[in-house]
């Protein structure tokens, strides 16, 4: 079972108030670092759910806890034997997903037009499958694919080693990507989100789970006023 938290940021003011019982203090220097102030929102509120995923989870941890970069720079808790988790965010949403296997999660906005921009990263039969829709309905579904595709090489931990054109989104019931043309061992699925303004891409390495379980909890702001 996967465990997504999710935190609406458009109030938070991350200038307003000190983070730091509950935001490590690599991530707050990030963020006092970034010049505009949503990317500095997004970067405390990325803070804020991992420290609470990490609390819910091991409420006999400490919090903040600090975070290592790994094979391909992706994060990891290396106190926390078997808690693996990934963060992301689009617009006024932060992201935090956790399991006990590797995972990957991306979110992005349906609107945002980026066929152009990863036009080559799509491959031949995703081309060949968006021509067979509307175009005004293609933006969307390269979108869908995109956040698919992400998360899945998040969840491998690979970063951007494995360029997106050798990997190949397939959809149906389950959906499945190929890498490389090989059938990938893992589950992916589009999260039923409550913001139907934005499309959540999941994967799990494990096998072609069917459905993908998974649970989603809306926090606000008012979860952090205390210290944990």
């Amino acid at each position: 079972m996967v465990t997504i938290y999710a935190l609406d940021i458009s109030k938070l003011d991350p200038d307003d108030r000190d983070w730091s019982s509950w935001v490590e203090s690599r991530r707050l220097e990030k963020a006092r670092l970034l010049q505009f102030r949503d990317d500095r929102a997004r970067c405390i509120g990325a803070g804020l759910l991992l420290s609470f995923a990490l609390h819910s989870h091991h409420p006999n941890l400490p919090i903040p806890m600090q975070t290592e970069l790994g094979l391909h720079a992706k994060p990891f808790l290396p106190k926390v034997a078997g808690f693996h988790f990934n963060l992301s965010h689009s617009g006024k949403w932060v992201i935090c997903a956790i399991a006990n296997l590797p995972l990957g999660v991306d979110i992005e906005a349906k609107n945002r037009n980026i066929l152009k921009i990863i036009s080559k990263s799509l491959s031949k039969s995703e081309r060949e499958d968006l021509q067979q829709f509307p175009e005004e309905q293609h933006s969307r579904m390269a979108v869908a694919i995109w956040v698919l595709k992400e998360s899945y090489i998040k969840a491998k931990g690979i970063g951007l080693s494995l360029p997106l054109s050798q990997s190949s989104v397939q959809a149906g019931n389950p959906i499945l990507i190929f890498d490389n043309g090989v059938c990938a061992p893992c589950s992916l699925c589009l999260v039923d989100f409550l913001d139907d303004d934005y499309y959540v891409g999941l994967c799990l390495m494990k096998k072609q789970e069917t459905p993908l379980l998974y649970r989603i909890e809306y926090l606000h702001l008012k979860n952090f006023i205390s210290a944990p």
